[in-house]
């Protein structure tokens, strides 16, 4: 190049295909090692055999996850093909059976590899640290999802010359205050990243213990009262009058008072059932602005280098800076072994690590919102499924009971086969079929 050339303008990634990239597959080294390996040869068709044999072949000779041979091709189906970026079609396997094939989109190549450079190249800078960690999962297919929002959030904390708190994290991330659902999910976002150690989170309202008032009679005679909890939540009511009110900590102190012989948890879950159905009672005191105005994110200062540097990275994706050296970057990283090896490994650590308990909240939301009510026997079976972990009933009922508490999860006591008179407790994520409240 002659001194009188100049080097071409960077070209800035689309806004909407960088988030849809990343929340598709930039949370999971393995996803963007498939990623890669589809756009390395966009002309190549490739079944669920020929995925799996080339992501084993390619971390040889220490295999650092042989993990089942159906994943691969899930993650096309599941991540790739929902965003556009893979073609599916039918090729014949060896034995000349007709099987399902995906093959790149070649007009996304530009996007697909200079992210998947980018982030490989990030993930093996940090080895104690996976992109699944510090992205979360892609949990569902609504307007908030884990990438892009842990994405946003570490970019305001980064940036912000101010303190952020929920209140102006909730403004730059372009939601609504009254949109009970979006906060919700923002909430548990927070919760979970404070569980992982990613962030602190401070606020007045840990203790935050809402006012319950009395809003109805008692709506069917005691012998209908088939559950244990149930009769002895009504006996207690029947002691205050319509209008009363009482902290939400009074009245189970009360219903355990009643029958000292139920759970906690399970008086937990019939108050918060009742409370937000507003069958009998309801919630009549909020978490005040202001209070939510004194809370304060921070990233934990082991987390404060890997964080600033993918927020840097992510930003030089969207920028477009050395867009070309990314994408060689991903080849390269593909072509390595040992690299190959060290990233799938990561990424079944971060897997195994991803159904662990303080996931459980985020997991069960999901599927509650993706079913539209779920039980949990539903429950467990859909991460058996997906995950190949048993979650005994116990504990699945006492992670619904803490979402109910906290109003992310409301329940429902109803028939779940029909021509049956069997009911059974079903758990709805709050927004769906709901006011929203």
């Amino acid at each position: 190049m002659s001194e009188t050339e100049s080097v071409p303008a960077a070209e800035p990634m689309p806004e909407s295909e960088f988030y849809d990239f990343l929340n598709g597959v930039g949370n999971h080294e393995a996803k963007l090692l498939v990623t890669t390996l589809l756009f390395q040869y966009t002309n190549r068709w490739f079944s669920r055999s020929d995925l799996y044999a080339e992501l084993i072949d390619r971390q040889q000779p220490v295999v650092g996850w042989a993990m089942g041979d159906s994943l691969p091709i899930s993650y096309c189906r599941e991540s790739l093909e929902p965003i556009g970026a893979v073609a599916k079609g039918r090729v014949s396997n060896s034995r000349g059976q007709s099987v399902t094939a995906f093959r790149a989109i070649p007009e996304k190549t530009q996007t697909a590899l200079a992210l998947s450079g980018a982030l490989l190249e990030w993930s093996l800078d940090y080895p104690d640290h996976s992109l699944q960690q510090l992205l979360g999962k892609t949990q569902s297919n609504g307007s908030l999802r884990s990438p892009q929002v842990r994405h946003a959030m570490y970019l305001d904390i980064a940036t912000s010359p101010d303190v952020v708190s929920l209140v102006s994290l909730t403004d730059s991330l372009g939601l609504r205050e009254d949109n009970g659902k979006e906060q919700r999910i923002l909430q548990t976002q927070i919760e979970q990243m404070k569980a992982l150690g990613i962030i602190n989170f401070r606020t007045r309202l840990k203790d935050y213990d809402p006012t319950l008032e009395i809003c109805g009679e008692r709506q069917r005679p005691e012998r209908l009262d088939t559950q244990r909890v149930k009769r002895a939540l009504n006996r207690t009511l029947e002691s205050f009058e319509l209008h009363q009110r009482m902290p939400r900590s009074k009245l189970l102190e009360l219903v355990l008072t009643t029958d000292p012989g139920i759970e906690v948890e399970a008086a937990k879950i019939a108050i918060s059932g009742m409370a937000y159905t507003k069958r009998r009672i309801k919630v009549v005191e909020n978490a005040d602005a202001a209070e939510a105005k004194s809370s304060e994110l921070t990233i934990t200062p082991s987390y404060q280098a890997p964080v600033a540097s993918l927020v840097e990275v992510l930003a030089n994706v969207t920028s477009g800076y050395d867009s070309a050296g990314s994408r060689k970057t991903a080849i390269q990283i593909l072509n390595n072994p040992s690299a190959v090896s060290a990233l799938m490994a990561k990424a079944r650590q971060a897997s195994s690590q991803a159904s662990r308990v303080e996931d459980l909240p985020l997991e069960l939301y999901s599927i509650a919102e993706r079913l539209g009510g779920v039980t949990v026997e539903t429950a467990q079976s859909e991460i058996q499924e997906t995950h190949g972990r048993v979650v005994s009933a116990t504990r699945l009922r006492s992670v619904f009971a803490e979402m109910a508490e906290n109003g992310l999860i409301e329940l429902a006591h109803e028939k779940t086969q029909v021509g049956t008179q069997r009911r059974q407790n079903v758990y709805r994520a709050r927004g769906i079929n709901s006011d929203n409240q």
